[in-house]
Order: C-alpha cells, then sequence, then structure tokens
C-alpha cells in the first residue's frame, strides 16, 4: 500500500485506524477500516471504507466514486457521523448488513446529501437504491409459493424483498380441517414453498345428522305431540242469575249450546239443540 501523505491512503491492501486526529483519504482500491473516532473521511475511485461498531466520524464522510460499507454495524446500535454525501456516476455502493431497509438503523447524521441513484447491496446482492431520506428503494424481488392439501399447488406470489406474502384461500377436503401453514411468511428473505397444515376430524367431533319424521320441537316428528287446551265451559245460565238479568228460556237455551260447542263437546251440544226444538 502507498501511503502518500498521512491522511490520505492508497493502492492494493487494507489498514485499520482506532484514533486519527485529522480526516483520511482513501482512494485507489484501498481498503480502510474505521474502528475509533476521526474526524473526517473522503472516498474516492474503487476505495473502501469500512465503518466498524466502535467508529465515530465527527466530520463528514463524502463518497465519490467508492463504497462507503456499512456491513459491520449492529442494528440497534447506530454509529454517530457528522455528515454524509454520496452519489456520482463513479459511486460503487453503500454496503449494509442484510436486513437493513433504512440508513437510520446503521448511522445517525445530522445530513443526508445524495447526488445521484446510490446502489445497496446486502450479502453481494443489489437490493435496490438509496432515496434522499435515507431510506433504501427496494428492488430485490422473491417468490412465495402455497401448496395445498397432498402438495397441490395454490398460488405463487412474487415480492420485495423483507416483504409479506399473502396467503391465498385454502381448500379443505372432507373429513379434514385447516390448521395453518408450515411457516411464516411475513417477512421473506428468500425464495420459499409454504405448505397447509390439515388434520383429521375426530368422529367424536361430527354431529350425525337426524333421520327423517325425528325432528325436534317444531319439526315434523313432532306434530303428533302438540296439546291443544280446551277451554272451560261456562254457564250461561248461572252468569245471569248472578246478574239478575232476565232472558227468554229459549235465549238461555242457545247460550248453553254455543257454549258446548265452544268446549267441544259434540254431545251436549245435540241435546241443547233438541231441547231447542222441543221448546219452540
Amino acid at each position: 500500500m502507498d501511503t502518500v501523505r498521512d491522511d490520505a491512503i492508497g493502492g492494493d491492501g487494507s489498514i485499520t485506524i482506532e484514533t486519527g486526529d485529522a480526516g483520511v483519504d482513501v482512494f485507489d482500491r484501498a481498503v480502510v477500516r474505521v474502528d475509533g473516532p476521526i474526524q473526517a473521511a473522503h472516498v474516492w475511485q474503487k476505495a473502501r471504507l469500512v465503518l466498524g461498531p466502535r467508529a465515530d466520524v465527527k466530520g463528514p464522510i463524502t463518497v465519490y466514486g467508492g463504497i462507503l460499507d456499512l456491513s459491520q454495524v449492529m442494528f440497534g446500535a447506530p454509529i454517530p457521523i457528522g455528515g454524509i454525501a454520496v452519489g456520482t456516476t463513479a459511486t460503487l455502493a453503500i454496503v449494509a448488513p442484510f436486513g437493513a431497509t433504512d440508513l437510520h438503523q446503521l448511522i445517525t447524521y445530522q445530513n443526508l446529501v445524495i447526488y445521484d441513484a446510490v446502489p445497496v447491496y446486502e450479502n453481494e446482492e443489489e437490493i435496490g437504491t438509496l432515496n434522499t431520506d435515507g431510506s433504501f428503494n427496494i428492488t430485490a424481488t422473491r417468490q412465495v409459493a402455497f401448496r395445498g392439501f397432498d402438495g397441490a399447488p395454490l398460488a405463487t406470489e412474487t415480492i420485495k424483498l423483507f416483504g409479506a406474502a399473502t396467503a391465498p384461500v385454502v381448500t379443505v377436503p372432507e373429513g379434514y380441517r385447516f390448521v395453518g401453514w408450515d411457516q411464516p411468511f411475513d417477512y421473506v428473505t428468500k425464495d420459499m414453498t409454504v405448505n397447509a397444515l390439515f388434520e383429521p376430524i375426530p368422529s367424536s367431533d361430527v354431529q350425525p345428522t337426524p333421520p327423517a319424521g325425528t325432528g325436534g320441537s317444531g319439526g315434523a316428528g313432532s306434530a303428533g305431540c302438540a296439546s291443544v287446551t280446551k277451554p272451560s265451559k261456562v254457564s250461561s245460565r248461572a252468569t245471569l242469575a248472578a246478574t239478575g238479568d232476565a232472558v227468554p228460556r229459549n235465549a238461555m237455551l242457545v247460550a248453553g249450546m254455543v257454549a258446548a260447542i265452544a268446549a267441544g263437546s259434540a254431545v251436549v251440544a245435540a241435546v241443547a239443540l233438541a231441547r231447542v226444538r222441543h221448546h219452540s
């Protein structure tokens, strides 16, 4: 590795800086790992600047034609940077740990300047580009295939990396019930096949169908069991005597006949009718 001056590192090879009183220029395929406080960093040509978990950059980082490697940064413990400017036609990439979807998960900064579309790589795969707000515009996709009973194809969905698939409608064969899927698909990181899970319905859970003519209350089999409450007999003679009303004898007999018919007694009604004819 050729060292042009104290703050400029170029050539083939790599070096780790644990502290620096000045900024560092990285160029010409050099790899510099920062694992402590430095003042600033500038990356040119095909050089790579790697920020370790303990990196602390007081000033700005500019990436013009090189690679800013954040793959060593821990999720949930972003490292501080004074500011960041990236993007020219020669900028190679931002490298992030697999699963990252935003710069804010990895670094804190006061200013972000993006001049051109900057590709983002994770696990050596270009997953998308860097948005002006620091988020990643993810364009990489994965396929999720759903399988039903006996492996029958249900659907195949193409979704964005780290996205969620949508479950299709499941056809359940007779005698079985659907109990779920064999793996989650709400955060997809690879092509995958998801299988529907079924279990037999125990015979004790199956309710037998009652035979015709033996239904429950109100059904066809209960018509002959209905009870009929007959109205109680009313004595017109007693009612009239109690109130003191005077009516013709024939009218009293007719009233008795009507009461008998209402009571459902055909015999009593016939006798009452004969008395009417006798006294007429």
